[in-house]
């Protein structure tokens, strides 16, 4: 049961853009549970796509086990007013290599794909576990989701109002926190609410960071966001580092995760850097 209730603790880092944790490792951590109750909990893991990494409140020390791929000593940023780069959306494939943690998981896969064709589109962002999460660009720079999806569990977490990926600038000495509600509903049936409740989330920019990958060496913005969410049958306490690299996105993310749900508790920890990168965009024919 250690293993198991291990392994359904993680969640997911941001995202939107990773993420490992796979819900049916619930059936048979729940047996017993009353089904309702059962597919809220397979929905709360929904809850943290875009959020990321979930856990006690950490330090830097938590950064350990980057150590192999860190160049140099990180630098105190100035402000950076251009953020617009630091996604790199477009279509894609990335593959990202876990080098520590405890959900089991080697790798993880990430397609990334525009929902319209507009000059400024949404993005979809869906991992090898079946999570989709909806990336929406604003004028002024900022990123932001309002929701993500399951399709394993066909669940559908949303945000009121939408939260932050990635604000329109970033200062050290400016954190950026916002407040919604949160609901997660049937993805079949919207009108089915499975959950409900409240997050807060907050994005600082901490350090300029160079870093050693299998893709290649990138100086890397490093970022860290705290999330709780208070939910009817959860609690979640996240905590994690982002790397972002102009015109490459995520490069490297640690993460530490905490869950209390139906009187269990799990914690994990997860770390993963860039392994390769695809075009997913045909080519037309000479």
């Amino acid at each position: 049961m250690g293993a198991q209730s291990s392994r359904i603790g993680q969640l997911t880092s941001w995202l939107y853009i990773i993420g490992t944790m796979d819900p049916s490792y619930l059936t048979g951590a729940t047996m017993g549970i009353h089904p309702a109750a059962k597919r809220a909990l397979w929905a709360l893991m929904l809850i943290c796509i875009t959020a990321g990494g979930c856990a006690p409140v950490a330090d830097v020390e938590s950064l350990d086990t980057l150590a192999e791929f860190i160049v140099g000593p990180a630098r105190m940023p100035g402000p950076l007013t251009d953020v617009s780069d630091l996604l790199a959306m477009r279509p894609e494939l990335r593959r990202y290599r876990v080098v520590a943690g405890n959900d089991g998981r080697e790798s993880m896969t990430v397609l990334i794909s525009a929902i319209d064709s507009s000059d400024n589109p949404s993005w979809s962002t869906e991992d090898s576990a079946g999570r989709i999460a909806i990336l929406t660009p604003l004028d002024d720079g900022s990123w932001i989701t309002a929701r993500a999806e399951d399709l394993s569990h066909s669940a559908t977490t949303q945000y009121d109002p939408p939260i932050a990926v990635l604000p329109a600038a970033l200062d050290p000495n400016q954190p950026t926190t916002i407040r919604a509600a949160v609901r997660v509903v049937s993805r079949d049936d919207p009108a089915m609410q499975m959950d409900r409740g409240t997050c807060e989330q907050t994005i600082r920019y901490e350090a300029v960071q160079r870093l050693r990958t299998p893709a290649g060496t990138f100086d890397c913005h490093r970022l860290r966001v705290d999330y709780t969410a208070d939910l009817n049958l959860a609690k979640v306490h996240q905590q994690s580092w982002r790397f972002l690299s102009p015109d490459v996105g995520l490069v490297a993310e640690v993460s530490n995760e905490q869950v209390t749900a139906l009187l269990l508790g799990w914690t994990t920890q997860r770390t993963m850097v860039l392994e390769s990168v695809q075009s997913t965009v045909i080519a037309a024919p000479h």
